[in-house]
């Protein structure tokens, strides 16, 4: 498997903004892939509603 595309990203979760930065892995053929989110967000301290 090998790195295809690595990019910034922006995703929601539990209506909090996340920013993060998304890896993506294939194999020669395309039959495999494999996919990395890695997150944060300053807004994460803030108690549920």
């Amino acid at each position: 498997m090998r790195l295809t595309s690595a990019h910034p990203d922006v995703a929601g979760f539990k209506q909090t903004a996340v920013v993060g930065y998304r890896l993506n892995w294939r194999d020669q053929i395309g039959l495999s892939i494999a996919s990395l989110f890695i997150a944060g967000s300053p807004w994460s301290a803030n108690p549920d509603k």
